[in-house]
């Protein structure tokens, strides 16, 4: 079951923010359950990672954060277990493997079940076909949250987007079917324009694709089981179904997604083959205060104040980018959900009006419609970095509305 968790009070929030207008201890974790949209389902976080604490990616994907701090895997991957404790879930399964270099590992360990203390945990990860079969056999026929990744937080602000994209997954009759909680650029720029992928718009803020894919997904357990036990591997290294020498094969399948972003990738998504460009989707980081309980923030300022976040749409850039840039271009309402009980004071400078709902508009088409460029094509064929870079893809009037909904 999904609860929002509400503001303690709506006065002085609702549709006009004054300027000036202090707010302390704003949101109240124990305002829960009293969504009218929360809607009833099952379902498991499964979360398979290796913890590297000096190593970069596993896959090899060099990040630039830019302008932004570096974080520890450890504090990274404990930053998005946070973020899942807004879902209830029927069962939290976490196999999580660190490197023999780990400092206080126990102490580490002791701090995932501080936050999820009834999880089912093991000092180890699943890297080979027995070892996944045995692990899913034992799973009931839920959907299951499979994340092989640590660095993927929930940063929705409700829950609304995720109960439509559950309620899609338990109405489809498809055998094989998933959803896609994070990677959300790719929707615009490249699957809805695939002829191949036969994209269509589901309705109520879902869309969908049919394609042969494994990675991570919420997905029913026909599919997890047939990524492992339909195909033979041949005893291959596999910790991760999307694994940089050997990766899984999959059936095709209906693959939904969701409008808004539900997650998204801790160092952006500037790598790889293809990257988007870091102006239109920023990398995250660890607010100040968050551990603390102490985050404040000031909206709508035209200035930076020190050990304070600054979100302000109206400011060109973000600060990843550029020094003079802000933290992030979003409305009150559109903070994440797990920041809310861990907000100790927000500060409205200026009236919320239309010119700052016109810029948070323009800043979440141009995240999910991320201008992308192809390094490899960069070199081999001198294509022209500017006009690559400046590229969008045209996006359906009826899906924007639901974007900005």
């Amino acid at each position: 079951m999904i609860f929002e968790r509400l503001p303690c009070s709506r006065e002085g929030l609702g549709r006009k923010q004054e300027a000036g207008q202090i707010v302390s201890e704003w949101y109240s974790i124990n305002a829960v359950g009293k969504s009218p949209l929360a809607l009833v389902f099952i379902m498991i976080l499964f979360i398979n990672v290796y913890l590297d604490y000096d190593g970069s990616s596993p896959l090899g994907m060099p990040y630039d954060r830019m302008n932004l701090s570096y974080f520890g895997k450890d504090e990274v991957f404990l930053y998005s277990l946070e973020s899942f404790k807004t879902i209830n879930w029927s069962d939290i399964i976490i196999y999580c493997e660190v490197s023999d270099n780990f400092p206080e590992k126990n102490k580490f360990y002791n701090k995932i079940l501080n936050i999820y203390p009834d999880c089912k945990l093991y000092k180890t990860r699943n890297a080979y076909q027995h070892q996944w079969q045995e692990a899913i056999d034992v799973l009931p026929d839920d959907l299951i949250w499979y994340m092989g990744n640590h660095d993927h937080p929930y940063i929705a602000s409700n829950h609304n987007q995720l109960n439509n994209l559950i309620d899609k997954l338990n109405n489809s009759e498809d055998f094989y079917k998933a959803a896609i909680f994070t990677h959300h650029p790719d929707i615009c720029t490249t699957i809805m324009h695939e002829p191949t992928f036969d994209w269509r718009y589901e309705g109520n803020g879902v869309s969908s694709y049919y394609v042969s894919r494994a990675e991570n997904m919420i997905l029913n357990k026909n599919l997890f089981r047939a990524w492992w036990f339909d195909y033979d591997y041949n005893g291959a290294f596999i910790p991760r179904v999307d694994w940089k020498d050997v990766s899984c094969q999959s059936p095709y399948c209906r693959i939904y997604l969701p409008v808004k972003e539900l997650c998204r990738h801790f160092d952006g998504h500037n790598f790889g083959a293809y990257s988007y460009d870091n102006r239109d989707i920023t990398p995250l980081e660890i607010p100040k205060g968050f551990w603390e309980r102490d985050i404040k923030i000031d909206f709508y300022s035209d200035q930076r104040y020190e050990d304070r976040i600054w979100i302000n749409p109206c400011v060109k850039e973000y600060y990843s980018v550029s020094t003079d840039g802000v933290d992030y271009k979003c409305l009150v309402e559109d903070l994440p959900l797990f920041w809310k009980d861990r907000i100790s004071e927000i500060k409205i400078h200026k009236e919320l009006n239309k010119t700052i709902k016109k810029a948070r508009n323009l800043a979440l088409y141009h995240s999910v419609n991320a201008r992308k460029y192809m390094n490899n094509m960069m070199t081999r064929k001198g294509v022209n970095w500017a006009t690559q870079r400046d590229f969008r893809n045209k996006i359906p009037l009826y899906y924007l509305k639901e974007l900005f909904k």
